[in-house]
């Protein structure tokens, strides 16, 4: 009830060559305006899987306190740093897509299976 989510946003957000322009080419074309505006909704938590390479990542913003919180969790260390950069770099934005980004701190993985 309190989670935002689109299906595929990531492949959009890239094919359009980052945050900004999909929102710009979305807002021209009429699409996901519905989606834009929940994105200030300070009660949903917005949720990005990401699946690139065939390994998955995920983005999680959520207000908390007075702020934005993109947090982005990865369950394999070996270049771990090198997508959080990428993916802050993708989604860049001041306006809808803002805030403070976290990297989550979580076990490494050992299994074949993303998040298993």
């Amino acid at each position: 009830k309190n989670i935002l989510y689109k299906e595929f946003l990531f492949d959009f957000v890239k094919r359009d060559g980052g945050w900004q322009n999909f929102v710009q080419n979305s807002r021209n074309e009429r699409h996901y305006t519905h989606f834009f505006e929940q994105l200030s909704n300070q009660t949903l938590i917005c949720i990005v899987p990401i699946c690139c390479h065939t390994h998955w990542t995920l983005l999680v913003r959520r207000f908390f306190g007075n702020s934005w919180k993109i947090f982005f969790l990865d369950s394999i260390l070996q270049g771990s740093d090198q997508r959080f950069q990428d993916w802050k770099a993708l989604f860049s934005d001041q306006d809808l897509f803002s805030g403070e980004w976290i990297k989550v701190k979580i076990f490494q993985q050992s299994e074949l299976e993303c998040g298993a």
